[in-house]
């Protein structure tokens, strides 16, 4: 994809963001005018419960005149402010660039997360899946001025975590946007981005063509990590037997996600781009509208 192009998608990502506002999970606690809590005790002025003294308390936070009543030390907590974070990850393997328009609907999605996450008064910062894990130039800003963005790399995200663990900011919520056709078992691959997270979120993208193959005859295939290239013959038998092997990926994806309580949606890439369809991030409480 020329920068051009990739330009395009970014700036059609972040105008369809302007109408939405991220959502956060419930362990992000709603404060005082929308602002997050957690269920820490912290020093904000949202005020949490009391409890008697412990040495090492600050003692401005003595109630006195619980003293006065009850001869016993009582001090005031409160909630510890958090501020919301989203870290998005970005596939950028080959198989992802397979058709602009694959590579292109994750473009515009995670540019519509971080542009709904800046309504929600959240950070944001996009990270590549690359060669290894790296922020994209201008990563923490407005998805139009994104730099760096390229999916001509080998290796799965798996790869290239255990090459460099990317500084996830501590209870964020964290959204792999990937086709996820690598054969790295999914509980591993989630627990690598579950750690100390808030929230995982799952995006799988993948074109019609991919979904359900159309093609029949002689057919040559060029793997798009490899670049090996082969001929095979796909008659209905074989588009079957694709499908199920398939469908039974991504029910291994869908049971791993569930078992770590982590959300998985797939997506068209043709129905996005088409219809602007973000009926699935709504239904899932992901989005929601301004």
């Amino acid at each position: 994809m020329d920068k051009e192009l990739q330009k395009k998608y970014l700036q059609k990502g972040e105008k369809i963001g302007t109408a939405y506002k991220l959502l956060f999970p419930d362990n992000l606690v709603s404060g005082r005018g929308g602002d997050k809590m957690s269920n820490q005790t912290g020093s904000s002025l949202e005020f949490k419960d009391f409890r008697h003294y412990q040495p090492g308390d600050d003692l401005r936070n003595i109630d006195w005149n619980a003293y006065a009543r009850s001869d016993n030390l009582i001090v005031k907590t409160f909630h510890k402010e958090v501020n919301p974070h989203i870290d998005i990850i970005l596939d950028c393997s080959k198989s992802m660039a397979i058709k602009d328009e694959k590579s292109g609907t994750a473009i515009i999605l995670a540019a519509i997360l971080s542009t709904a996450a800046a309504n929600s008064k959240s950070s944001h910062k996009l990270w590549l899946a690359a060669d290894t894990f790296k922020e994209t130039g201008n990563s923490s800003g407005r998805p139009s001025n994104w730099e760096g963005i390229n999916f001509n790399h080998n290796c799965p995200p798996t790869e290239a975590y255990k090459k460099m663990a990317p500084n996830f900011v501590h209870n964020s919520i964290r959204v792999l946007i990937s086709d996820l056709l690598w054969l790295e078992d999914p509980e591993t691959v989630l627990s690598y981005f579950n750690h100390q997270a808030a929230s995982i979120i799952v995006l799988e993208v993948l074109t019609n063509s991919e979904e359900s193959p159309e093609f029949r005859g002689n057919v040559k295939f060029e793997d798009s990590e490899s670049g090996e290239i082969i001929e095979l013959y796909l008659d209905e038998t074989a588009a079957a037997d694709y499908i199920a092997k398939l469908s039974a990926h991504r029910d291994n994806w869908y049971r791993a996600s569930q078992r770590i309580g982590a959300t998985m949606i797939s997506l068209s890439s043709e129905e996005l781009l088409e219809s602007k369809n973000l009926d699935k991030l709504l239904k899932n409480q992901i989005l929601g509208v301004l």
